[in-house]
């Protein structure tokens, strides 16, 4: 009996979301660490997760590399991006370099913390370089796997959109990591808030949405993503920790979690259904998608958030106490919405209140985004290589 192509051939995509789903895991593991222990040393546990992700990338996508180059099957090659003389998918290619920028990135980081001590701010130069390294093996992956779905069909075009879905929600989950700073409760009432979510959310939900094969891709990427997140803080607090540096403000002796995801499953679902439903122009259709964004995330997020900061958010089920860094002091404020943003040093910057006009601002940078993720998604549908 004939092997089925995908279990034949598959071990580039298959290993490809396992990188991807280290790279994450390992990220989140890191904050973590850096909340609950502090900086102890260059070759932590989450750092070295977060290495073998981006080496299990690198090193598969340089064997498709030499294996489609000198290799004799040539509809390999007839699907391949050339560079320098070499053939391999262009989701492999951009592995490849996502690689040698985690990989760059490592001694920089650690001469920048000998030299610098801690990190004040996730975003500095080095963490900048292997934040680059993350997205491409991330969005490497998803185009390897694209490819091979829009080439398909019959089961193995629904086994590659199974496994598309699933790499678009590790790329969901790495922006809600991203803009995990501004998504913490105590903000969740000022109007920066909804325009991070409007900015970030709506171009990958719609991409996602527009090049997938199967119906539900939005809704289906964003649950995977919510439970992702989810377990991380319901096992996170099972694990011993303690802290190493000062100043040490709160008794921390466990794993300190990120903030309860952002419902964006609601937006997400509508998107589905108002694509599935109806066949509006791509302008008229993102302008529609941003307003619904904010009408639907709005309201939801608003009153979820009372909910996170009341007596009813403080368990393990969403986390609310036990997502505060061991540096953060205990007070009256931790159960509060906050007027104001501080900077690492020490600076309060206000926060802008919620109205009408704000919310309208914010559904129009949703529309932007949406038309964004519906260029970039018909753009997806096109890869073959």
């Amino acid at each position: 009996m004939k092997q089925p192509y995908f279990l034949k051939k598959e071990y580039h995509s298959i290993l490809g979301v396992i990188s991807a789903t280290l790279i994450v895991l390992g990220l989140q593991w890191d904050i973590s660490w850096h909340e609950s222990i502090g900086r102890d040393a260059f070759l932590t546990p989450p750092h070295i997760v977060i290495y073998l992700g981006g080496i299990i990338a690198g090193i598969i996508s340089g064997i498709i590399v030499l294996r489609t180059t000198f290799g004799f099957d040539n509809i390999s090659k007839q699907v391949s991006v050339s560079f320098w003389g070499f053939k391999g998918p262009l989701g492999g290619w951009i592995c490849i370099w996502g690689a040698i920028a985690m990989l760059t990135s490592a001694p920089f980081d650690d001469w920048w913390h000998n030299t610098y001590g801690l990190d004040v701010e996730i975003i500095s130069p080095p963490h900048t370089v292997l934040a680059m390294g993350f997205f491409a093996i991330i969005i490497g992956v998803m185009l390897i796997i694209l490819a091979k779905q829009n080439r398909s069909t019959d089961v193995t075009q629904q086994y590659f959109s199974k496994l598309y879905i699933y790499s678009g929600s590790i790329l969901l989950l790495m922006m809600m990591i991203f803009t995990m700073e501004k998504s913490f409760a105590n903000k969740m009432h000022s109007l920066e808030f909804y325009i991070t979510q409007s900015i970030v959310f709506p171009i990958l939900l719609l991409a996602i949405n527009r090049s997938s094969k199967l119906k539900w891709s939005a809704s289906i990427a964003t649950l995977l993503c919510m439970f992702h997140r989810i377990i991380i803080i319901w096992i996170f607090p099972l694990f011993d920790a303690q802290p190493l540096l000062g100043p040490i403000y709160r008794p921390i002796d466990f794993l300190v979690v990120p903030p309860f995801p952002v419902l964006i499953i609601f937006p997400a679902i509508l998107i589905d259904i108002i694509s599935q439903k109806t066949k509006l122009n791509d302008w008229v259709l993102s302008f529609t998608l941003g307003l619904i964004f904010i009408l639907i995330l709005f309201p939801i997020q608003w009153y979820f958030a009372e909910f996170l900061l009341s007596d009813g958010g403080q368990n393990r089920i969403f986390g609310q106490p036990y997502n505060k860094p061991y540096w953060v002091p205990i007070g009256k404020f931790n159960m509060e919405f906050w007027p104001y943003d501080m900077t690492p040093t020490g600076r309060k910057i206000p926060l802008t209140v919620v109205t009408p006009v704000g919310l309208l601002i914010a559904s129009f940078i949703a529309s932007i985004s949406t038309r964004l993720g519906i260029w970039w998604g018909n753009w997806l549908k096109k890869v073959v290589r």
